[in-house]
């Protein structure tokens, strides 16, 4: 029992093990914000862009191609970041 005592206390106090454990917590979010936002900004801007092009010009409509453009774009910064935060 001793034993196990110090390997416990060791583990409990060293702070690589909170630091996983925070990882372990934030990861979900953070990955999952990283990784959906990029496709999810596509059909929701391809709808503004629609509705704009209908509702209020083409200075909109552009507007809102060019935000779906951004889609794509952000696709690889987004697993960038989901790299650095790992």
């Amino acid at each position: 029992m001793p034993d196990f005592m110090r390997t416990f206390d060791w583990v409990f106090k060293d702070p690589a093990t909170w630091r996983d454990l925070a990882w372990l917590l934030g990861d979900p979010l953070i990955g999952g914000v990283a990784v959906l936002v990029p496709p999810l900004l596509v059909p929701l801007l391809l709808v503004a862009s629609g509705v704009a092009l209908v509702a209020q010009g083409p200075v909109q409509a552009v507007a809102g191609v060019l935000l779906v453009l951004a889609g794509p774009l952000l696709a690889p910064r987004a697993v960038r970041l989901h790299g650095v935060w790992t």
